[in-house]
């Protein structure tokens, strides 16, 4: 065995080797240094020779220093001294004038750009959205990742069958499931054809009375319009709760809510949340 390398005085960074100690790393020895800042740290001397050590610790420090550093809309001010799963918080003020901490990580990757402020900044329009819905989008070729060529129409992996769907003042519609992609293809033009006519009563037949589809039992009544209360049965969503359809219905006070149809048949759901709290508040 080659007898240790003496590096008394070298310098390998900002450390410099002052003298070995009795303590053994991996079976290297461990030098005592001293830093440029005036700090002493033991480091093994392998690790001095290799470059992976070059200081106390402080050089990483002043790496991940972000005081001061723009990232979107907020400014870094102060490292707040908390730690998330090792990563530091930074204190940081928003454009908007607000204050909010955040992990180091979130900024320096661009996940985190604002205080929040950002999602709830409205969009601009397209000059073509009519109700929420985009005119030219209707018309337009399918996008790259489009597996079935008809804009509106995908293969559904799990079902191996074509789905068909179209988006309709902002919200998205599941047409149903369909064995062909004439059969999935004929249904979404038909509904791109009444988009601006009578979609919704064409969306709600569809989903009670799907084409070419048997189901077991009677299909549930069509309560399309209807009035429970202070809430009008908009259109049927794609959900079941207990076998019970889910219908999309709208408050006199303006509130969408989901609501199970045999809870407004019965009279156990009429009105939405916030309505039914303030009238428990009238009341007493």
């Amino acid at each position: 065995m080659s007898a240790p390398v003496d590096i008394r005085g070298k310098v390998f960074g900002e450390l410099t080797a002052i003298e070995p100690t009795g303590l053994r790393r991996g079976g290297r020895i461990v030098w005592r240094c001293r830093c440029s800042c005036g700090a002493e740290v033991f480091v093994p001397a392998k690790e001095l020779r290799s470059g992976n050590t070059k200081s106390c610790g402080h050089l990483k420090k002043q790496t991940n220093d972000l005081t001061g550093q723009r990232f979107g809309k907020l400014v870094a001010e102060y490292d707040t001294g908390k730690r998330y799963q090792h990563n530091a918080v930074w204190h940081c003020k928003c454009d908007c004038g607000a204050e909010v901490d955040v992990i180091g990580r979130s900024l320096t990757s661009g996940n985190t750009r604002s205080c929040g402020c950002l999602n709830h900044a409205p969009r601009a329009a397209s000059p073509d959205v009519l109700d929420g819905t985009r005119a030219s989008a209707l018309n337009s070729k399918p996008p790259s990742n489009n597996t079935s060529g008809v804009r509106g129409v995908s293969w559904h992996k799990q079902k191996q069958d074509w789905e068909a769907y179209i988006k309709f003042k902002g919200q998205h519609f599941h047409l149903g499931h369909y064995d062909t992609l004439e059969e999935a293809r004929a249904v979404r033009e038909k509904a791109q054809s009444m988009i601006y006519g009578d979609f919704l009563s064409y969306y709600t037949e569809l989903a009670l009375y799907p084409p070419g589809k048997k189901k077991a039992g009677r299909p549930p009544a069509n309560i399309q319009g209807k009035r429970y209360g202070s809430l009008v049965a908009l259109y049927p969503t794609n959900r079941r709760v207990n076998t019970s359809l889910v219908w999309r219905c709208q408050c006199d006070c303006g509130n969408l809510i989901d609501v199970r149809q045999n809870h407004l048949q019965t009279g156990h759901t009429t009105c939405c949340p916030e309505c039914r709290l303030k009238d428990r508040k009238e009341r007493k």
